[in-house]
């Protein structure tokens, strides 16, 4: 038999490594599988092979797989005392770099994934929070609000609000209600300005006809 496979260091945090039998079975089927991760034997051979017992050898195998390092062993349909045990990622035991790419990308994936998923929920608690205030402020002032404060950042990991120094939710909508109101009341004034100027011009207007016609009554009087 030919070939080596590649141990990583953290066998040593595994929750098994204490378990020598757990760890001579585990090394016993990477070195003994085939180029495609599978090996198939039976348990007799193992308990001879490893001097242990059978009910050792099923407890162990029933172990790895539910650590997800094998797939669950069946029996072969040609030969019932035939047990097929496939390795899982069993290129990452012969091929060091392919190993570090997958592990790398699998873990990139995962961080993005939860990245986004954490993200979500913090959107979804700042809405939670901001109902209440509905009642207070109104629908549309809120919804403006939770628009400006959700805005996410270029790298879509941080909200506008999460990046401030300070936050106070109450308070913030106090201070955001209150500019809205300034801006409203300014809008108003000016609105109020230009009514009440024109009506001004009006009235000057009318009292200037009204002087004129009179003027042209009394001269009209005189005449006669």
């Amino acid at each position: 038999m030919e070939g080596y496979i590649i141990i990583h260091k953290k066998l040593l945090e595994w929750q098994y490594y204490k378990n020598a039998d757990m760890v001579r079975l585990f090394l016993h089927l990477l070195l003994i599988a085939d180029k495609e991760g599978n090996v198939s034997i039976t348990l007799k051979e193992l308990t001879e092979r490893l001097d242990i017992s059978m009910q050792t050898v099923r407890t162990c195998i029933k172990n790895l797989a539910k650590e997800g390092l094998i797939n669950k062993a069946t029996n072969k349909a040609t030969n019932k005392a035939t047990t097929l045990i496939t390795i899982c990622e069993y290129d990452s035991y012969i091929n060091p770099k392919k190993k570090t790419n997958k592990a790398t990308n699998k873990a990139t994936n995962k961080h993005l994934t939860n990245k986004k998923a954490d993200f979500d929920t913090r959107k979804q608690a700042f809405t939670d929070e901001l109902r209440p205030y509905v009642a207070t402020y109104g629908r549309d002032m809120v919804n403006a609000f939770w628009k400006y404060w959700t805005e996410p950042n270029k790298s879509q990991t941080k909200m506008r609000w999460e990046l401030q120094a300070t936050w106070d939710t109450h308070l913030r909508l106090e201070t955001w209600a209150n500019n809205e109101l300034k801006r409203n009341g300014n809008n108003r004034t000016n609105t109020e300005t230009k009514e009440q100027r024109a009506a001004k011009y009006a009235e000057r207007i009318n009292r200037l006809l009204a002087e004129d016609e009179d003027k042209f009554t009394d001269e009209e009087e005189e005449a006669e």
